[in-house]
């Protein structure tokens, strides 16, 4: 595929569940999950030197969650539910957006609130 090639496809899976995937160029990818999906994974794999990386969204009732995970031909470098997160939370209510990191579960747990902004 050349630099400046371009693929649209769109996926109807009925029920309202829609996916549309968009190839930019040699090394762009664009997806997009309609309502009716609610974990979407997209899955990195090795190039070279690199690892595989498997990045999991997750819709859950106030946002979403992501989680950053080696894809299943990797040793796992996070036991069970530990690998690093990223959850945004939104309250419409309070008119507010928080983005909350964390890593670890039990006595390793770590969190930390990155930020919040008004919406």
């Amino acid at each position: 595929m050349e630099n400046d090639g371009q693929l649209n496809l769109t996926f109807d899976f009925g029920a309202g569940r829609l996916a549309d995937v968009e190839l930019n160029g040699a090394d762009q990818l664009w997806v997009a999950a309609g309502p009716g999906f609610s974990v979407v994974d997209l899955w990195i794999k090795n190039a070279g030197q690199l690892i595989d990386l498997r990045v999991r969204v997750r819709r859950t009732t106030t946002g979403i969650d992501l989680s950053v995970d080696r894809g299943d031909d990797e040793i796992a470098w996070w036991p069970g539910a530990s690998a690093p997160r990223l959850k945004i939370a939104v309250n419409l209510a309070a008119g507010v957006a928080a983005v909350v990191a964390s890593v670890g579960m039990g006595q390793e747990f770590q969190e930390v609130l990155l930020g919040e902004t008004a919406i």
